[in-house]
């Protein structure tokens, strides 16, 4: 998580939108409280839910597994912290307790990150980006309703930059989407009528290997000027 932060924090567009405040005009006010991915792992976890949200059409979780109503959920609020967080950092004003903080509000949202158990630093910026984006998400679109991750076409490169703009993995458009996604391109071409079809694949981050460390034994030939030896050095 700490490493997270810190790229996050050192990513410059991202530290002066949050540090600025700029943030606080894209928060959307009727978005919902919960994801539609933690929706539905309560949903699982909670069988007498499920009557509930299929007899309604916009569902709010409003209730734990053991049926104990639960408060709604300050809207932006991981959005919030992340952005008091980044601003300390900046100002010099950081103490342990913001980061504190920020843990125990990302615990309450996601569950796998609770505890201090090592976890994987690419699934927690995943989920942080796409839970600031659901805060920042300025479209219209009914929440919980999401365009496909593939988007196909048979078009040519003239119309890439539409093609670009039809597969989002997310709903709406925000800064986060606006800063950090993009997308693979493959292409098939047909052998008989040579149409290209465009595949298109969003992402939100790329994961590249560390390359192992090669050793190479260099052997070095010393002669001495004024001397009929000569030696040979082995160099790692």
């Amino acid at each position: 998580m700490n490493a997270v932060l810190q790229c996050l924090s050192n990513t410059d567009l991202l530290a002066e939108f949050l540090g600025l405040g700029q943030y606080k005009a894209d928060l959307r006010a009727d978005s919902p409280p919960d994801s539609p991915l933690l929706q539905a792992q309560v949903l699982l976890q909670a069988p007498s839910l499920r009557a509930t949200s299929s007899s309604s059409s916009s569902f709010s979780v409003a209730a734990s597994t053991n049926g104990t109503p639960r408060p709604p959920r300050p809207h932006g609020e991981v959005t919030e912290q992340l952005a008091t967080l980044v601003r300390a950092l900046w100002t010099l004003e950081y103490t342990p307790q913001l980061s504190s903080d920020f843990k125990h509000v990302v615990a309450r949202y996601a569950s796998q990150f609770r505890g201090s158990s090592q976890q994987d630093a690419q699934e927690f910026l995943l989920w942080l980006l796409d839970r600031v984006h659901e805060d920042l998400n300025n479209s219209n679109t009914v929440p919980g309703t999401r365009s496909p991750l593939v988007v196909e076409s048979w078009s040519g490169e003239e119309n890439d930059g539409e093609d670009m703009e039809t597969g989002l993995p997310y709903f709406g458009k925000s800064f986060v989407q606006e800063l950090f996604q993009a997308q693979y391109r493959s292409s098939l071409t047909c052998p008989h009528c040579q149409k290209q079809s465009n595949t298109f694949d969003p992402f939100l981050c790329i994961s590249l290997p560390i390359p192992l460390r090669q050793t190479r034994v260099l052997g070095v030939t010393v002669v001495w000027a004024r001397s009929p030896r000569c030696r040979r050095v082995g160099l790692a």
